[in-house]
């Protein structure tokens, strides 16, 4: 199911967006980078689609995750953005479903209870293993 969100802020390279997103009906803000292939963009061009103040939706998604670790002891389950203006995400969560080698499904508290994580590489993984990850948050846009 697709969210909705506010763009508050975006940066543009070529077809790669960084956008500052409020979510509809919540109060969650966050980072997250998309790609829009209809519109590529170079300084000092506009962007002309999905501009700060439109509303897009779609669904998240953790990728580009090369540093992760299980650890089922009991530890705050969430995530934290801690590069200003980047999607870079660390999260901790509770693995619910196992895709295939590279790629997990995960519960975040505050972000998804169904987030789909891609890793760079193999992983030894089980459903209900605690993790901690750091990657980039992703918006697969509609």
């Amino acid at each position: 199911m697709d969210r909705r969100f506010l763009i508050s802020d975006i940066k543009s390279d070529g077809y790669d967006r960084v956008a500052y997103l409020e979510e509809q009906n919540s109060t969650l803000k966050l980072w997250v980078h998309f790609v829009q292939l209809d519109e590529y963009v170079e300084l000092p061009q506009d962007i002309n689609k999905n501009t700060k103040g439109s509303i897009i939706e779609g669904k998240f998604k953790i990728d580009l995750v090369v540093k992760y670790e299980v650890n089922n002891s009991n530890m705050d389950f969430g995530f934290d953005q801690p590069i200003i203006e980047s999607s870079h995400i660390s999260a901790q969560g509770i693995v619910t479903k196992i895709e295939d080698e590279c790629t997990i499904r995960c519960n975040i508290r505050g972000l998804s209870t169904d987030i789909v994580i891609e890793f760079e590489n193999d992983i030894v993984i089980d459903v209900g293993d605690r993790i901690q990850l750091e990657g980039s948050l992703e918006l697969e846009v509609e």
